[in-house]
């Protein structure tokens, strides 16, 4: 989120989660999660993410994230792995979202909060 703010409210965030755990709803949670490996001895950190859900063989990205700017330019290569992943599974249509309501779930606490899908 720029500057700090984060639409992705915990309400909403368990809404998403709820949804996807029905199973008579054709709706899928995604989180997705850039990791950057340790070396060595050093535990593996998510650098770039987002959240989105499908329903069918359409996937809306809600919101991503960077850690941090970096020259690597993080959030891209997030993206374009998303995008190559969309088309291995077969996905139709990417829409790339939508302005929903108001704060706080912390976007680099998505992908720990909800392992689904």
């Amino acid at each position: 989120a720029k500057n700090g703010s984060n639409w992705l409210t915990e309400r909403y965030f368990n809404m998403l989660i709820t949804a996807s755990d029905n199973p008579r709803i054709n709706f899928c949670m995604h989180t997705i999660c850039l990791v950057e490996d340790g070396e060595g001895t050093a535990a593996a950190t998510i650098v770039a993410g987002e959240v989105g859900f499908s329903i069918g063989q359409v996937y809306t990205s809600l919101s991503g994230w960077t850690a941090e700017r970096s020259p690597e330019a993080l959030g891209t290569t997030q993206l374009v792995l998303l995008g190559l992943w969309l088309q291995r599974k077969g996905y139709a249509f990417w829409s790339l979202g939508a302005s929903p309501p108001t704060p706080p779930v912390p976007e680099s606490q998505a992908c720990s909060l909800a392992n689904v899908c």
